[in-house]
């Protein structure tokens, strides 16, 4: 869907993390792929939330027929490729420099958007199991059109374990984002909010010691080198080891309230 695009070749910066000089080519993300500007994925962003206002029309439908359930789940297919499509744009635009408010900001509108969305449609599972399997079934064989998402269907009836009743799947839903804030606050800390430092290797080269400066310097086949590398990256770490820790419970809390709601 984007592709990373070559700029003009450039000779790498003290502390860019080149390692073995020689020449360093920038990369970008193209993401006129998805959105020539941020007007047009604005323009994307206010489509797909009509569309998603749109799906609890169909709820209560999915019994009426193999048709109706067919147009459902057509128009949400849609809306989640839609989805998808403006969640990665926002998402690989923060990434371009996390310290940008308007990218933090429409990240987090498209996070709250995948929310929304999944509160929309939270009813389609508990309603496909008051079907039943055999219901389902037979849709998938009267109705050419849902095969592409017969595993869908079937997967549904093969989680009724799991499933809770329509009111209680829509409060989870709306709860995932709040549940996925620790993955948010230790992106933040680890591309945005730390000074990573700049460490000298054996050969005179200097490496910034960051999450992709880490990854490069544990390859380095200096024994020296790698232990510098994983001293200054992980003390650099221990600076903030209280706040990530408690992120760290906040994720595993949140884990363990969704593993008790599902059983």
């Amino acid at each position: 869907m984007t592709n990373a695009r070559a700029t003009q070749p450039m000779m790498a910066p003290e502390g860019s993390g080149a390692i073995g000089g020689g020449e360093a080519v920038r990369q970008e993300w193209d993401l006129a792929d998805l959105y020539v500007s941020d007007a047009a994925w604005e323009a994307a962003f206010a489509d797909l939330e009509t569309r998603i206002d749109a799906l609890p029309r169909h709820r209560g439908t999915l019994g009426q027929g193999a048709g109706t359930v067919l147009a459902a789940f057509r128009e949400i297919s849609e809306a989640t490729k839609l989805a998808y499509r403006v969640y990665m744009y926002a998402s690989l635009k923060r990434d371009e420099d996390q310290r940008v408010p308007e990218a933090q900001t429409r990240f987090g509108r498209s996070q709250a958007m995948f929310a929304g969305f999944g509160e929309s449609v939270s009813w389609i599972n508990p309603e496909l199991l008051t079907l039943g399997a055999d219901v389902v079934e037979r849709y998938i064989a009267e109705e050419a059109g849902l095969a592409p998402f017969a595993f869908q269907l079937r997967d549904a009836v093969r989680m009724a374990p799991h499933t809770l009743d329509a009111a209680s799947e829509e409060l989870l839903a709306g709860a995932s984002l709040a549940l996925g804030q620790p993955q948010q606050i230790y992106a933040l800390y680890a591309n945005a909010s730390i000074p990573w430092p700049t460490v000298t290797l054996s050969d005179g080269t200097q490496l910034k010691v960051d999450q992709s400066g880490y990854t490069r310097g544990r390859q380095l086949t200096n024994r020296d080198d790698r232990k510098l590398v994983f001293d200054t990256f992980w003390g650099a770490w221990k600076q903030y080891e209280n706040g990530m820790g408690a992120t760290l419970n906040a994720a595993v809390q949140g884990a363990v309230f969704n593993a008790r709601a599902r059983k």
